[in-house]
């Protein structure tokens, strides 16, 4: 078995406190630099979703294995990056490799960060565990769910 990260994109929350915490400054400049740039940061995280999305569903003859995947409890790495143990369970009759999104979400469900892992060679019958890392140190309460699940 083999497990790589093959890609990761993510723009946090940390951003958006920042850009709503500005949009509160006292001076006219600062709230309207503050407006303009939150719709961009909401459009980043929508095209990072998009690129996770479009890699994700190159995974070559992809069928949906939401229901082989799950994901485990969030920790902290000595990084200070948030990390869920990601568990792949083979339900096929054949080797299958699987290609993973894992979201990370704030306590109201916003998306912090996501990021796709994939699990090589999983043999018929077998379970085999990778690691999601985030892309960066997030803050707050976190949970991590599978966005995309695909096997091939």
């Amino acid at each position: 078995m083999m497990v790589r990260k093959v890609s990761a994109m993510a723009f946090g929350l940390a951003i958006l406190a920042g850009a709503t915490t500005s949009a509160c400054s006292s001076t006219s400049a600062d709230s309207s630099s503050a407006a303009s740039a939150a719709p961009s940061v909401a459009a980043a995280a929508s095209s990072a979703v998009g690129v996770v999305k479009s890699q994700i569903s190159g995974f070559a003859n992809g069928l949906d294995a939401s229901g082989d995947v799950t994901v485990g409890s969030l920790t902290t790495d000595s990084s200070g990056r948030s990390t869920s143990q990601v568990t792949v369970k083979n339900s096929t009759g054949k080797e299958q490799s699987y290609a993973v999104q894992v979201n990370f979400n704030d306590s109201n469900g916003e998306l912090l960060d996501t990021v796709v892992v994939t699990v090589d060679n999983v043999q018929p019958g077998a379970t085999a565990n990778a690691v999601a890392r985030s892309t960066h140190s997030l803050s707050g309460a976190q949970t991590a769910s599978v966005g995309i699940a695909l096997r091939n």
